[in-house]
This record gives structure tokens, C-alpha cells and sequence, in this order.
């Protein structure tokens, strides 16, 4: 079951570490309920307003902080800000060993570019694969008055309203007062309304709120006069603890240490792609930011021309969101290599230009080469793929069918024991899929030589009869005449 950590008690530190040290939000019965209600829509495959699946998602609009839960230790997710539809913010981030993913907090993830100005009415999705995910909608919670001791009665007030200015039910917000010391009244770092004290509404229909708290010792008001007021938007069903808003009087926004990328109040905060490649040379490339206020216009260009006119959309606070496109016929004119796109602002408090840097590479590389070279072998062989590109990774396949990028890496030697034909092309860093190459292998071991016959046996040797004086007889002599 997904908690939602809510109880962070020392300020500037993040709330999900506080929590996790042993605060507890939910009874048996509401795991019970939640578990059910979160199981019925785990099979869909979208993002998820609001999150479902185990999830929690919870906002700090003032330090531009996202904090997510409920995720497996380990696991990549992207962050996006969405305002109108035009993601002005986003960050890759991973979840640590309690399956927590924070952005913009020391020890998480940072914003990529620029820090989004998170607003009411933002969308903050955590994105577990491109069309999968869950979001929350930032809301309109307020504090504008911190704790004040009023004739011995803690005051805080703030606003909180809905998209159309109605006031937020009372139910689901709760107000809190966080110290660095324990309060006496109740032993904790934190006091809240309602519990410790009251919230209320200050007139029918009214958004204004006021928190009270009566009864405390000069100690415990003098810890919450100095400590941190919060309002926190709890989702419209409190039980599930799956969202929240949570605003922070006098805390500032921005990038957090170490995270440097700066606030984006006139700038680009998204590009479709970051790379002209040989399949996406065609498709036009859309520009997204934000302006501070309506008075700026903004143009983008590249190297090859000036892009479509910027689409503004309204914003939040006189903020506006635009979108500009550079039409394919521009990326197509563009030389190989990298490339500048230029957002150039104009108006009462326009910044400098803002210029982000592309690679164009529509070159594929060649067809992979394969050591030893196909061919029928006697013995198995130990194959070694490799290409003219080094840096290209090189993608197989052996059980016939063809290689994509999505395909097996060759990372080492492959053993071929049978006839085997491997398949495979080269895949560069710009996505680029060279031409198809296959390597038919057959494996025909050598039939060894019968052997020789064996030799006829030697013929017996024979021994010649010995012959004796007594048996010469001497030749016959004839007389002289």
C-alpha cells in the first residue's frame, strides 16, 4: 500500500524522509479499501489522473519539488510538468531503495534545462514509459499569512480555490505548523488543523481560510510563530493518500543544490527530439516554452530559416505557454552535424535569447562484417561481429527472423555448434539502422580415414638341405692315351 509521505517536520527537509522514520497516515481498514480501489484500474495502460496502481504523486509549487512513491527500488521514470499541454518542465529520475523519486531535492533527480515555475493548475506526470504513467494536478492552496500570535491564539490564514474560483472543499485541506523542536502539547514537530486546531472557511463561499489554535503554552507559541506554515491540499478523497499539494510559506523556488538548472520564466522548456536522424528527418520539429507575461513574443529559428509563428496559450498568474515549429523542409537543408536552435524574446522584460543545440546525422552506417566470414567449418567457431562505425551497436538475431534496434547487442563472441545463420545490421547513436547483413555457418565435422588393412602374415622361411662329403660323387677320369 502507497503512502504518500506528508509529514515531513523539519523545513527545508523533504517530507517522504521524515515520514519514512515511522509517521503513519492510514488504518488497516483504508489499506483495505484503497487496495481495492486501486485494483481496478491497474490493467489500463495510460497516465493516470488521479494515481492509481500503488502510486502516490505529491508537489511543492514553491521549490518547484516533486516527490513520487510507490515505485520499485531501482526504477527509471520521467518527470514532466505539463501546463495547456506543453511539457515546460521534466527530469529522468530513479527511484531510490524505498521505491521514492524525488526531483529537485538533495539526493534526487534535477530539472533538465531549466527549472519549471510549478504553478496551480500544473500537471505533474511520472511517466513509467511513454504513455504510461500517473499525474496529479497542482492545486490553488495559499498561505498568506504565516503563524501569528493573536492574544494568545496562533492565527494562520491563506486561500484555496478550485480552476473556477470556487472555494476547495474544507475536507480535503489541512493546515500545519512545522518546528525544529518538539511542541509540548502533543510531543511532535508538527501541529495541524484540523486536529491540534481549527480550519474554516471565513465565510460561506468565500476561499479565505483561517487556522486557529487556541490553548497553547507561550513555549509551543513561540515554536509555531517561528516555524513553517504549510497548507496542504490533500486530493479529493484524503483516505487514499495518493496526491497532494503542498505549499510552503517563505520558501524559495528554483533550482535546489546541486541541481543548477535555472528557473524558466521566458524560455524553451522542450524540443520533440534532439536528433535529426534518417527516419525522423521528415517530421517537423516543435519547439515548447514559456513566457513570463503576454508582452513578450518569441521567434525560433535555425541556421536554415525562421520557424512557424509561435501558439500562444494563456497561463497561470499572466503566464503564457508557446509552441513554434520548424517545418521538415528546414531539417532537410540543414548540413550534417550539430546545429543551433535560437528562441529569441522580445518585449517589456524579455531575457536574452535562448539557444539549445541539436545534432542533424542521417548517415547510416555500414553493414556489419563477421570474423570468421561465413562458410562451412569442420569444428565449431567462436564469431565476432563488428562494423566500420565504432560507434555503432551492432543488433542480431539467430533464429531467422530480422534484426531491429530493439534486438539482442553484440556484446561478445557468439558460439555457432550447427548450421546457424546470423542476421544483423548496425544500429549509430543518431538511430540510424544501417543495411541488413547475414552470415550463413555449417558445421560438417571431417569423417575420419578408415583405417589401413592389416598386413598378410610373413611366408615361413626355408632352410636349404645340408649336404655331406660321402654323398659327392667325384666326376669319372679318363686314362691319358
Amino acid at each position: 500500500m502507497n503512502r504518500i509521505p506528508l509529514h515531513g517536520d523539519l523545513p527545508g527537509v523533504a517530507p517522504s524522509r521524515t515520514a519514512r522514520s515511522g509517521y503513519r497516515l492510514l488504518t488497516v481498514v483504508a489499506a483495505a479499501v484503497v487496495a481495492f480501489a486501486l485494483a481496478a484500474g491497474a490493467a489500463e495502460a495510460a497516465v493516470v489522473n488521479p494515481p492509481a496502481n500503488g502510486h502516490g504523486v505529491l508537489v511543492f509549487p514553491v521549490r518547484d519539488f516533486v516527490s513520487a512513491t510507490g515505485y520499485n527500488a531501482g526504477q527509471n521514470v520521467t518527470v514532466d510538468v505539463v501546463r495547456n499541454g506543453v511539457v515546460i518542465g521534466t527530469s529522468n529520475a530513479t527511484a531510490d531503495d524505498s521505491g521514492t523519486v524525488e526531483v529537485n531535492h538533495p539526493g534526487g533527480a534535477c530539472w533538465l534545462n531549466t527549472t519549471p515555475d510549478i504553478l496551480p493548475g500544473d500537471v505533474v506526470e511520472v511517466l513509467t514509459d511513454p504513455v504510461t504513467g500517473d499525474a496529479t494536478t497542482t492545486a490553488n492552496v495559499v498561505v498568506t499569512q504565516p503563524a501569528t500570535n493573536v492574544g494568545g491564539t496562533v492565527v494562520i490564514k491563506g486561500t484555496a480555490q478550485d480552476a473556477a474560483g470556487n472555494p476547495l472543499p474544507i475536507g480535503e485541506l489541512q493546515q500545519r505548523m512545522i518546528s525544529k523542536t518538539l511542541f509540548g502539547v502533543n510531543g511532535r514537530r508538527d501541529l495541524r488543523a484540523p486536529g491540534n486546531g481549527t480550519l474554516a472557511y471565513d465565510a460561506a463561499g468565500s476561499i479565505h481560510w483561517t487556522a486557529s489554535y487556541t490553548g497553547l503554552s507561550a513555549g509551543d507559541i513561540a515554536l509555531a510563530t517561528a516555524g513553517e506554515s504549510r497548507m496542504i491540499w490533500l486530493g479529493p478523497t484524503p483516505a487514499l493518500v495518493n496526491q497532494a499539494t503542498l505549499y510552503e510559506f517563505g520558501q524559495v523556488g528554483g533550482p535546489a543544490a546541486p541541481c543548477t538548472s535555472p528557473l524558466a520564466a521566458t524560455a524553451i522548456t522542450n524540443i520533440s527530439r534532439s536528433v535529426v536522424n534518417s527516419v525522423n528527418v521528415g517530421t517537423d520539429l516543435v519547439v515548447s516554452g514559456v513566457s513570463q507575461s503576454a508582452a513578450i513574443s518569441v521567434a525560433v529559428t535555425t541556421p536554415a530559416g525562421i520557424a512557424n509563428a509561435a501558439v500562444f496559450a494563456p497561463g497561470p498568474a499572466g503566464t503564457e505557454t508557446w509552441t513554434a515549429t520548424i517545418p521538415a523542409t528546414q531539417l532537410a537543408a540543414l548540413p550534417q552535424g550539430s546545429f543551433p536552435v535560437t528562441a529569441t524574446f522580445t518585449g517589456l522584460g524579455a531575457p536574452g535569447p535562448d539557444v539549445r543545440t541539436l545534432m542533424k546525422d542521417t548517415v547510416a552506417p555500414a553493414a556489419p562484417t563477421a570474423t570468421p566470414a561465413a562458410g562451412t567449418f569442420s569444428e565449431a567457431q567462436a564469431v565476432t561481429l563488428s562494423d566500420a562505425d565504432p560507434t555503432a551497436q551492432i543488433h542480431y538475431t539467430v533464429d531467422g527472423s530480422a534484426p531491429t534496434a530493439a534486438s539482442p547487442i553484440f556484446t561478445g563472441q557468439l558460439k555457432v555448434t550447427a548450421a546457424q545463420t546470423i542476421q544483423a545490421l548496425a544500429v549509430d547513436p543518431a538511430g540510424n539502422a544501417g543495411p541488413l547483413a547475414s552470415f550463413a555457418f555449417s558445421i560438417v565435422p571431417q569423417v575420419p580415414a578408415p583405417p589401413a588393412p592389416p598386413a598378410p602374415p610373413a611366408a615361413p622361411a626355408t632352410t636349404p638341405a645340408a649336404v655331406t662329403p660321402a654323398e659327392v660323387t667325384p666326376a669319372a677320369v679318363t686314362p691319358a692315351a
